[in-house]
């Protein structure tokens, strides 16, 4: 209130000098025409009302000029941050998605995981190999859940969908099981019930942290919406992502990894054996050859 009182009485006092500049330019005039006063006091009172307008104007522009930087300083800092809608909400196109190459600790949920596990396999080898944590959870294949997220996509009569997609997810599991170095591991819990989400989440015990949380379509071919996860953008949303991760993950039934101790979904790829694969990534050594991991016929979301 009283900066806006203060505000309100600059502006009054502006107008009365402009009002009194105009009273007395008029009062001069009126001399000069009637030659109440000689020329001299005249031209006098001239400068000075001129003097007057040219104060006038130079603080008009030094107003002009201040508005001016603050819009410029307004648009810089709306450039450098985009609106809300654009922070939290992303590409579904697979771009705008956390960098794994030199994460610590990696959190995925989802409902088979199959295109996250089989687009991200190199990085999850070579960061089990140089000792991260990496923590996955997947619809359990021999569960009820498998049947519910059919009919939650609108195909119930396709459960097979869903079980054939997690057949390379569980393969994929078995190789990167042979891969860790300690302290690296991996980590993988079966689920009961159907995510309503997938989420990736990268180092979220570090500042750094980052992360996309997959709002799943109940439509087959649907996109699903993709929500950022950054700690310095909307901590409270990270916070609570975080937290759904936890209850999430404690709810699952553990895993234990290694080859034959997943649920196997066929045999293991050729030459995996037990212990850690020849054909994994680690110091020294170059990209490292992905599993022969069987492909499904049919993709529907929920990946």
């Amino acid at each position: 209130m009283a900066r806006k009182a203060s505000g309100g009485g600059g502006r009054a006092s502006r107008s009365l000098e402009v009002y009194l500049t105009i009273l007395v330019a008029a009062a001069v005039s009126l001399l000069n025409l009637f030659d109440v006063v000689d020329a001299e006091l005249v031209a006098t009172a001239t400068l000075g009302i001129l003097a007057l307008i040219a104060l006038d104007l130079l603080q008009n522009s030094q107003q002009v000029q201040r508005v001016g930087d603050a819009l410029r300083e307004l648009n810089a800092h709306a450039g450098s941050r985009s609106g809300p809608r654009e922070r939290l909400i992303g590409p579904t196109d697979g771009t705008g998605r956390p960098v794994l190459d030199r994460a610590t600790d990696i959190r995925l949920i989802g409902v088979t995981l199959n295109r996250t596990i089989r687009s991200n396999l190199a990085e999850l080898e070579q960061r089990l190999a140089a000792g991260a944590l990496v923590r996955v959870a997947i619809l359990d294949p021999d569960g009820a859940a498998v049947r519910e997220a059919a009919r939650r996509n609108g195909v119930p009569e396709d459960a097979a969908v869903f079980e054939h997609r997690l057949r390379p997810t569980i393969d994929a599991l078995r190789y990167l099981a042979t891969c860790a170095r300690p302290p690296g591991r991996l980590e993988v819990r079966l689920l009961s019930f159907v995510p309503a989400f997938g989420m990736t989440l990268v180092d979220p015990d570090s500042a750094d942290s980052s992360g996309t949380v997959d709002i799943y379509s109940h439509h087959p071919t649907g996109r699903e919406l993709v929500l950022h996860l950054r700690p310095g953008q909307d901590p409270d949303l990270h916070r609570h992502f975080r937290a759904e991760f936890d209850r999430i993950w404690h709810s699952g039934r553990p895993a234990p990894v290694g080859p034959g101790r997943i649920p196997p979904s066929g045999p293991a790829p050729p030459g995996q054996q037990a212990g850690r694969s020849d054909r994994c990534a680690g110091p020294g050594k170059g990209k490292a050859e992905a599993p022969p991991v069987r492909q499904p016929a049919e993709s529907v979301t929920g990946g």
